[in-house]
């Protein structure tokens, strides 16, 4: 591993410094810019390719060269003395610290003239990021812009920073003896002013050949970290408890869009109708959010070692500016964006600090991590800089960014693959204990096994006496459908029903809840129904039912100190309504296209005290309504997290699963029960009853 820490140390940055500077190079600029002249006839296009028009242009302030279609010349801005001012410059932050231009300049023009080789070519002018607007002239002709260039700020705004070539044809150089340069330039917001790029010329076959392998180098680099991306994907996804690989792989996206955003305006290019500040805001965007998603990629490396208070931190400071960026207007955000750039500095302080730590501690891949931030840190550094226009230099960040990548795609790869080996490694000494213990574990299950056997034969009697308790077809009674589904926590439950057709058509549905679960629970069943069948054919109201059974109950049983909760419902399919009483149970649902609504009435649970007068409801009940009865034990689950799964998520698996048939409602619900439990053992009875009116 120290061969490549060696190697990690030694070439990275000359990678990055090579290709950093693969677009701007250029031989040793001997000739130079004299009083906004540069002469070049005797410089060699063919050894070196092309040129920096690097030096100090004239500049005539708060004043736009205008062009005479006919004669091609200028007009009274060439009869004042210009200022000269160097390119790459600003003339808007720091100009009054030494500048000699009036400090309320918010337009004027730059002007170069250059004496070219006689060559029979066309030629290249390639123009980088400009903080203006602009348009350019080349001996008269107009050759584009970006913008819209403005003499007042009611005229709107004029920022752009579009980096473009403009081909100069033959032609044109042959119109004079030199090549008269002339870029209007206007800029009305705070942030920085002036042409903050070089400017090279070059013959057009060279800049071709140039512009293509530019567009293999991004293509390279873009695919390179979206594939990256595609893997770490992969790997969360097998597993997911290792959140490393789903930062990372975020982070690989957000660079290769960030590559083709920034470096050279790639995007662009391929896509030239899309407006200019939508690619500048990916620039922005990305920057905003991927330096919280570092933070979170570094935390879930070593959560021990990195402050999950800091992660939280810098990954506010990142939202907030990321709103800022996207919901406000260019003209506005470019006031702010500078801000970012301290928090910036303060992370990267922090994650060295963090990174030292994790080495003392010695982390398992600390050592190859520091090697890579020792690389990708000072790009960024460099590129904020380089954007805040305190150096001339160019964005290193996306090869620093391939380059940190590949390493940490290494270390997450060696990683899983360390992680693994240990769960093979864990197999096998699972299997060796497994063999030792199989032998003891048969024996004690031999004799188990027949102690349960007597129990659950035991249990299976009980179990069917409790289930010939239960209405043997209730699947369509009357003019009603009817599914009914009962799951006992054990082999026996605390949970009855019965249903019966009354004269008239009416049928009496009748549901209770025995406190408790088990065989226990499922005796008091029994003597609940033996009370109830004397009762359940009475032509009289639910409430009083309840009522009667009430006092039946305790007139023979108070001395078993026992209660149940019960819901009792007539339907009436002629009249189209229910009538229902409740002593003590859940709010059942009644379904209807507009909604659940409750069916509760208020009324003590039966076998506390004698002489209850319960009360009773009224609704309608029409075609394509349903009715959904059950016990408590439907909502009273808990998965592993002791998070409930509660009333509310009841009522919306209902409403979800309404437009289903009578079997695909209950199914539905039970099915949502089950995926909110995850495994989980259930807690308590369940029982599902759903009507409706035959179609």
């Amino acid at each position: 591993m120290s061969r490549w820490f060696l190697f990690l140390f030694r070439f990275c940055p000359v990678l990055i410094f090579s290709l950093g500077t693969f677009h701007c190079s250029v031989s040793k600029n001997i000739p130079v810019i004299e009083v906004g002249v540069l002469d070049l006839k005797n410089f060699d296009f063919k050894k070196n390719s092309s040129f920096s028009l690097d030096g100090n242009w004239e500049f005539y302030e708060n004043c736009f060269f205008e062009f005479d279609s006919l004669s091609s010349s200028f007009n009274h801005c060439s009869l004042r003395d210009p200022y000269f001012l160097k390119v790459p410059s600003e003339w808007g932050i720091g100009r009054e610290e030494g500048s000699s231009i009036p400090q309320k300049t918010k337009f004027g023009s730059y002007r170069l003239k250059v004496l070219l080789p006689e060559n029979d070519v066309d030629w290249d002018l390639s123009l980088g990021d400009i903080g203006s607007a602009y348009q350019l002239y080349v001996n008269g002709h107009k050759m584009g812009g970006n913008g819209k260039i403005v003499k007042s700020e009611e005229e709107g705004p004029s920022v752009s920073m579009y980096r473009r070539s403009f081909r100069i044809s033959k032609e044109i150089v042959e119109e004079r003896e030199e090549l008269e340069v002339v870029i209007l330039v206007s800029n009305f917001s705070p942030f920085r002013f002036g042409i903050f790029d070089s400017i090279y010329i070059s013959n057009s076959s060279y800049a071709e050949r140039e512009k293509f392998l530019k567009f293999i180098l991004h293509a390279f680099v873009f695919g390179a970290l979206f594939i990256m991306g595609l893997y770490q994907m992969s790997l969360y996804s097998l597993w997911k408890k290792d959140q490393s690989s789903l930062y990372f792989s975020i982070f690989c996206f957000i660079v290769a869009i960030r590559d083709v955003s920034v470096q050279d305006r790639v995007l662009l290019d391929l896509f030239p109708e899309i407006p200019f500040y939508i690619v500048h805001k990916l620039e922005v965007l990305t920057f905003s959010i991927g330096g919280p998603v570092f933070c979170f990629f570094i935390h879930s490396l070593f959560p021990r070692d990195v402050s999950k208070k800091w992660v939280f931190f810098f990954a506010v400071i990142g939202v907030f500016f990321s709103f800022i960026y996207l919901v406000t207007p260019l003209s506005f955000y470019l006031n702010l964006v500078w801000a970012i750039y301290p928090v910036s500095i303060l992370g990267i302080v922090y994650f060295l600090s963090r990174m030292v730590l994790v080495i003392r501690r010695k982390r398992e891949g600390g050592v190859f991590l520091i090697f890579s931030l020792a690389l990708f840190f000072p790009a960024i550094v460099n590129d904020i800089l380089q954007t805040l226009g305190a150096i001339h230099s160019v964005q290193l960040g996306s090869y620093a960014f391939l380059i940190f990548i590949c390493s940490q795609a290494v270390l997450l790869s060696r990683r899983f693959a360390l992680s693994f080996h240990r769960v093979e490694t864990l197999s096998e000494e699972l299997g060796n204990l497994n063999s030792g213990l199989e032998r003891i574990v048969e024996e004690k299950t031999f004799k188990l096994n027949e102690s349960l056997a007597s129990m659950r034969s035991n249990l299976n009697v009980a179990k069917k006496i409790q289930t010939s308790l239960f209405p043997v077809d209730t699947t369509s009674i009357g003019k009603l459908n009817i599914v009914c589904n009962y799951q006992p926590m054990e082999e026996v439950g605390g949970d009855l029903f019965d249903i019966v057709e009354l004269s008239g058509g009416v049928v009496r549905v009748f549901l209770a809840d025995a406190t408790g679960h088990g065989v226990q629970a499922a005796l008091v069943t029994m003597l609940i129904k033996g009370e109830y069948e004397g009762l359940k054919e009475n032509p009289v109201s639910p409430s009083l039912i309840l009522s009667q059974l009430n006092n039946v109950f305790l007139d023979k049983y108070k001395s078993l100190h026992y209660y149940f909760t019960c819901f009792l419902i007539d339907i009436d399919v002629e009249q189209n309504k229910i009538v229902y009483s409740t002593a003590g149970h859940p709010p059942q649902l009644l379904l209807r296209d507009s909604g659940s609504f409750p069916l509760s009435t208020k009324g003590k649970l039966l076998g506390f005290l004698k002489d209850i007068n319960y009360i009773e409801k009224t609704e309608e009940f029409h075609k394509g309504d349903k009715i959904l009865l059950f016990s408590d034990g439907i909502y009273e689950e808990f998965n592993e997290e002791k998070e409930e799964y509660g009333d509310v998520r009841l009522v919306s698996s209902s409403m979800n699963h309404r437009h289903h048939s009578l079997d695909g409602l209950v199914n539905g619900i039970l099915s949502d029960v089950d995926s909110f439990l995850e495994g989980a053992p259930k807690q308590d009875d369940i029982t599902l009853i759903a009507i409706e009116i035959k179609s």
